[in-house]
């Protein structure tokens, strides 16, 4: 198992670039609307989903007009993934806390 994990790392390094940084993205975003603004958890977590979303997609259309390369589909679909793994643990704390 650990070697097709790191296998499966070395093949799509950004793939897991782009899973990290949204899932600290939603984290970090919905931590600032918490503790910063006060504001509700339910309302907090929605804006560090879009706002990580936001990133992400912002980034695709910098790559595509910018750097001259492809819009990926494939990097949109690590970011929705890291931004649902964020939000599972979201979930795990409050159902534990």
């Amino acid at each position: 198992m650990k070697q097709f994990l790191l296998k499966l790392i070395r093949l799509h390094k950004d793939k897991v670039y782009h899973f990290f940084c949204s899932y600290t993205a939603m984290l970090t975003f919905t931590a600032i609307a918490i503790i910063k603004w006060e504001s509700p958890v339910a309302w907090s977590v929605n804006f560090g989903i879009a706002c990580a979303v936001l990133v992400g997609v912002v980034k695709e259309f910098y790559d595509l007009y910018v750097k001259k390369s492809k819009f990926s589909v494939g990097d949109l679909v690590a970011d929705v993934a890291g931004v649902v793994a964020a939000m599972t643990l979201i979930g795990l704390t409050a159902i534990g806390g």
